[in-house]
């Protein structure tokens, strides 16, 4: 029996741990790809599982944006409230565009016809949600401030047409009318029927609307035009 080749011994071993090698390195791509299927399938649960919540979610907010968008809602709002409304459907405009961009249109819309607060320049400007908030809230602010000294305006022209009617009508002006007319020399019953035209109108003739002294000033117009046509029948 010949010795063995301590050569091709040698040879063999190697052989043998370059196969080895080579299965070794083969079973860690397999494994890799099996990883990385696994991670994309992962991914794409979790993107499906996002994009179910962001789908859910978007359809809360819709809601409550399409209701922000009336007269009614704009309203009765706080400052506070429409800033954060106004900023909210922007961003929501931003994440998902096809959903949300008219109904951030319609905000704006009724903004305008509510307070008078024009955010298209802004939105052309293409100024971020948080910009377009602040100018929103800024307008509603000055424009509710403009109503309520409006508002304070009338209820003094109010009241002061209400005390200029007390005045008129209380006891001791309606006694001086009447002996004013006494020492005019007016008649007892022309006295008479000022005293009873005062209790019944009980306000000063001055503050009449404007158009019923116009009104009054034509019936003696039409008298005479009457007379007028008395005297020609009679000719």
């Amino acid at each position: 029996m010949a010795d063995d080749d301590p050569i091709d011994d040698g040879v063999s071993i190697m052989m043998s741990g370059a196969a080895a090698a080579s299965r070794v390195a083969e079973v860690l791509v397999r494994q890799a790809q099996d990883a990385k299927l696994k991670l994309a399938q992962q991914d794409r649960i979790a993107a499906e599982e996002a994009a179910s919540q962001l789908a859910a979610r978007g359809e809360v907010a819709q809601a409550f944006y399409r209701e922000a968008a009336s007269q009614e809602w704009l309203a009765g709002a706080t400052v506070a409230d429409i800033r954060a409304a106004v900023e909210g459907a922007h961003l929501w405009a931003e994440i998902d565009p096809e959903r949300f961009a008219g109904t951030a249109e319609d905000l704006r819309d009724e903004m305008r016809a509510v307070f008078g607060v024009d955010l298209r320049e802004a939105v052309a400007e293409q100024r971020d949600a948080a910009a377009i908030a602040d100018l929103a809230a800024a307008g509603v602010d000055s424009a509710r401030a403009a109503s309520s000294h409006a508002g304070v305006a009338v209820d003094q022209a109010r009241s002061a047409e209400a005390t200029a009617v007390s005045e008129y009508d209380s006891p001791d002006a309606r006694r001086a009318r009447e002996q004013a007319m006494k020492d005019a020399g007016a008649d007892t019953e022309t006295v008479k029927a000022r005293v009873v035209s005062d209790r019944l109108n009980a306000h000063d003739p001055r503050l009449a609307p404007a158009g019923t002294g116009g009104a009054a000033k034509g019936k003696p117009a039409a008298r005479t035009s009457s007379r007028k046509a008395d005297q020609q029948r009679g000719r």
